[in-house]
């Protein structure tokens, strides 16, 4: 009786209730996820201040994976120039695995939901700024002047501990240096910084750029006080474009919420609350910014 008519009432009863029930609500539950700190268009006001440059971003998830210990959700992302400046070839945008882990890990009982953003994402705001001739600009530092054009986008690194590295190379510049380099004189440079790494709010932040190492091509002969005052201007200056690239190129990191629909009442749950990460951690490691905290109601 009991493995006929009575296992066959409750298995109906209960297919009922998941697909007209807990199923309709999950879906509105996961169609309201807001990750509206995207926008499909932002405006990074370009190193010389003159104006802006556009870039164009869209989204689409790429992955559900569902188990008996959690859920994991994958978003695609893409970033584009609004006009594209430079027309040179490009080598592609650097990424160090071509299928990357996207599984945040440490989360655990205590902190058990998690957002990660593979370094990938951040080489593809850098690739789309060069595209669109962010990198082509007059910079004015310390009295000196130089007109760069970036021959190669900038490439970053996550590490641990909060760390990232950023390199930029193959710039070409015109430069002058009022009382030491008068007349303007060619060059090629580039140089290699790390950062740390901090979310205020929603945006993540790179700080405390460091320049460790500088590379400088030149063919004329210069003192080495105009030597000096050149590596001065080109530290100040590379400095200044990196930050000023990765901070102001970034959107705000996705943390994602959802809205809960009016079906939750009637399990005693606030319709209309939001749910998401609250007291988010920031870590880094295995090529991926992560976010992990515990979920529950957003102010």
């Amino acid at each position: 009786f009991f493995t006929g008519t009575v296992k066959n009432a409750v298995q109906n009863s209960l297919a009922n209730f998941i697909n007209n029930k807990v199923g309709p609500m999950l879906d509105s539950i996961t169609s309201s996820l807001n990750i509206s700190t995207l926008g499909q268009q932002f405006n990074v006001p370009r190193l010389d201040g003159t104006g802006t440059v556009a870039l164009g971003f869209g989204l689409q998830f790429s992955s559900l994976d569902i188990t008996t210990t959690r859920a994991l959700i994958g978003i695609g992302t893409r970033f584009t120039p609004g006009t594209t400046a430079v027309n040179r070839p490009s080598l592609g945008i650097p990424r160090r695995t071509f299928d990357p882990l996207v599984d945040p890990p440490g989360t655990s009982n205590a902190r058990p939901v998690a957002v990660s953003a593979y370094e990938g994402v951040l080489n593809e705001v850098l690739h789309g700024l060069w595209r669109a001739g962010y990198f082509q600009a007059t910079l004015n530092v310390g009295g000196g002047t130089a007109t760069i054009d970036s021959w190669l986008p900038p490439v970053a690194v996550v590490g641990t501990g909060n760390t990232a590295e950023l390199t930029l190379g193959g710039v070409y510049a015109t430069l002058t240096i009022p009382g030491l380099i008068d007349q303007p004189i060619a060059i090629m440079f580039g140089g290699h910084a790390n950062a740390t790494v901090t979310l205020v709010g929603n945006s993540l932040v790179f700080g405390n750029l460091n320049l460790d190492k500088l590379y400088v091509s030149f063919g004329v002969t210069l003192s080495q006080a105009q030597r000096d005052a050149m590596e001065q201007f080109l530290t100040a200056a590379l400095a200044d474009v990196l930050a000023n690239a990765i901070n102001n190129g970034l959107p705000a990191f996705p943390i994602p919420s959802f809205t809960l629909p009016a079906s939750v009442a009637t399990y005693g749950l606030p319709a209309g609350a939001k749910l998401g990460i609250v007291n988010p951690v920031l870590s880094t490691g295995n090529a991926h910014v992560v976010l992990d905290g515990q979920f529950g109601q957003q102010p």
